[in-house]
C-alpha cells in the first residue's frame, strides 16, 4: 500500500494498493466478486467523520517507492464508497469489488489496481476526519491488506462429463453449467441421445 499526501493546507490523503493476479491457475476463467479488506493501524474516533471513495484505475504502472502525488494515476472509475466508522486497532474496512471488475483486471495484465480516497464525510461539520490503515509492512500479518475472491476452473482439456441415463423412464434433465459453447453443444448432443434410447428402450419385466 502507498500512500500520496498534496504538499498544501488541510488534509488531503490518497491511497494505493495493487494485486497481483498472475499466481493464480491458467485454467481460471471465471472471476467471482472480491471483498478488499483493510485494518485499521491505530486507535482513533476521526475516522467516524470519514468517508473512502475509491477507484479501480486503468494506469498500473505506478511503484512504491515512486509513486508522488504529482504522478500518482487518477483514471479509470469509480467502484463506490464505504461510509467511516469510529475506528479501533484491529478493526477492519471492507470494500467490494465487483466482478466484473476483477473479470477485467484478469483478461487484461492480471493486475488489480485500486485508490482510495479519504474524504470528509460532511463537509460542513468541522472535525478531523483523519484515516489510518496497516500495509503489508506490518509486523501483525492479520492486519495486512487483503484481496478475498472466488474464481472457476475449466476442466482438463479433452475431459468429457459421464452421463448416465436411467434406460427405463426419463422424467426431466437439469443442467446448471459454466462451461464453454462447444462443451455445452457436447453435452446437450449426449443428453439428447440418451434420452432418446430411454424413451424408445422396450422396459424391462419386473424381477421375479
Amino acid at each position: 500500500m502507498a500512500y500520496c499526501k498534496k504538499d498544501s493546507p488541510g488534509y488531503q490523503r490518497e491511497s494505493y494498493l495493487k494485486f497481483d493476479l498472475s499466481g493464480l491457475p491458467a485454467s481460471a476463467f471465471n472471476m467471482g466478486s472480491a471483498t478488499l479488506r483493510l485494518t485499521g493501524g491505530v486507535t482513533g474516533p476521526d475516522t467516524a467523520n470519514a468517508k473512502w471513495v475509491y477507484y479501480a484505475t486503468a494506469s498500473k504502472q505506478w511503484t512504491e517507492n515512486g509513486i508522488t502525488w504529482n504522478n500518482a494515476p487518477r483514471d479509470g472509475q469509480q467502484i463506490g464508497e464505504v461510509p467511516g466508522t469510529i475506528k479501533t486497532t484491529g478493526s477492519t474496512v471492507d470494500f467490494n469489488i465487483p466482478q466484473s471488475v476483477m473479470q477485467a483486471a484478469w483478461q487484461s495484465d492480471k493486475i488489480l489496481s485500486i485508490r482510495i480516497i479519504m474524504q470528509p464525510r460532511n463537509s460542513s461539520v468541522p472535525g478531523s476526519f483523519y484515516s489510518d490503515f496497516a500495509s503489508k509492512e506490518a509486523t501483525n500479518t492479520t492486519y495486512k491488506p487483503q484481496l478475498l475472491f472466488n474464481y472457476a476452473e475449466l476442466e482438463a482439456p479433452g475431459y468429457v462429463p459421464n452421463i448416465v441415463m436411467d434406460e427405463i423412464t426419463y422424467d426431466s434433465i437439469l443442467l446448471d453449467l459454466i462451461a464453454s459453447g462447444s462443451a455445452r453443444y457436447l453435452i446437450s448432443t449426449q443428453v439428447t441421445t440418451k434420452a432418446n434410447q430411454a424413451l424408445t428402450a422396450t422396459p424391462r419385466p419386473p424381477p421375479m
